[in-house]
């Protein structure tokens, strides 16, 4: 069985609809880094059962 996971940190938009996109940020978050470490290590302890295999997939919107 499989069970899939993706996290998404969504792009923001300003005032006209444009995408926001930063090349580097300059005080870049570490909230889907921190998710990403914590999914990981439950699927290796195999939190879900034995039998689930976790596939993790993991996009930045707002940095390229």
């Amino acid at each position: 069985m499989r069970f899939h996971v993706e996290l998404i940190k969504p792009s923001h938009y300003d005032d006209d609809g444009y995408v926001i996109q930063w090349w580097k940020a300059s005080v870049p978050s570490n909230s889907l880094a921190s998710l990403y470490a914590i999914v990981l290590d439950a699927a290796e302890r195999c939190v879900l059962g034995p039998e689930v295999r976790v596939t993790l997939s993991a996009a930045d919107e707002c940095n390229t």
